[in-house]
């Protein structure tokens, strides 16, 4: 005996719904690594914003105070240098699943500005703002004399760690900024 049409269809819908519980179970964990993916690159992203903010404003206030000449009294360089930090730190401050490693504070030797601790007189400080050993930028090279202005760099080592847990773990970037004050003669 053949079966009726209501049973027919009754066989037809559960097979549907076992293939549309089937094409589910394939599609939902690829979503969830996309959703978490872009969860990651937009975190990463908005850090990186913070930290090369916080390059470009700690190279501009360092090149702005210069070798201290132009302020009252006499300023040492761990005082100008803690006026830098303090600032590189405040705008890393809000950071999520990130954390500043190392802030340098140096005179580039290469032209594109990027440091190298070989040769570039620097101060380099730990994420806390601690000095580190390499204390080798004294004010009397910060000078801003026309014509000679000397450039500044600043530049912050950090760490993200993937919040997604998608195998990436922790990722270590470094970011620079330089500038170069033009001195009032």
């Amino acid at each position: 005996m053949a079966p009726s049409t209501s049973e027919r269809s009754v066989r037809a819908r559960s097979r549907s719904g076992g293939q549309a519980l089937i094409e589910l179970a394939i599609a939902a964990p690829i979503l969830i690594v996309l959703l978490l993916g872009s969860l990651d690159l937009t975190l990463f992203y908005v850090n990186s914003l913070r930290v090369s903010t916080a390059t470009r404003e700690g190279a501009r206030i360092a090149a702005e105070l210069g070798g201290g000449q132009d302020l009252p009294g006499t300023p040492t360089t761990a005082q100008l240098d803690a006026v830098v930090l303090g600032d590189v730190r405040q705008e890393t401050q809000g950071m999520q699943y990130a954390a500043v490693s190392e802030i340098d504070v140096y005179t580039p030797s290469a032209a594109d500005g990027h440091y190298d601790p070989v040769s570039d007189p620097a101060d380099e400080y730990n994420g806390s703002g601690v000095a580190l050993p390499k204390q080798s930028f004294p004010l009397t090279l910060r000078d801003q004399k026309i014509p000679d202005e000397t450039s500044i760099g600043v530049r912050v080592v950090w760490n993200y760690n993937s919040p997604a847990g998608l195998g990436i773990g922790s990722i270590t970037f470094d970011q620079y900024g330089v500038f170069k004050a033009a001195a009032v003669p």
